[in-house]
């Protein structure tokens, strides 16, 4: 949940964010995971980044939806 109240979901390989007043908009489809993975994780952090996990890397989505690897962790 971000600072405005947005709710930040993964249907699959697709982030979505849940506005409070019920609109719901694909925010990115991640590309490269496969069809026996998924997104584990998400988080936004105060300047609107998004990062999630795919349980082998932590990424980073920006403001324009770029998609950024941060880290291996498996």
């Amino acid at each position: 949940v971000d600072a405005s109240g947005n709710v930040y979901f993964a249907e699959s390989a697709v982030i979505k964010k849940l506005t409070p007043s019920g609109i719901v908009t694909t925010i990115a489809e991640v590309q490269g995971i496969s069809a026996n993975s998924y997104i584990h994780d998400i988080a936004v952090d105060d300047a609107g980044y998004i990062y999630y996990t795919d349980g082998a890397n932590i990424n980073k989505i920006n403001s324009v939806g770029i998609n950024t690897f941060i880290a291996n962790i498996s």
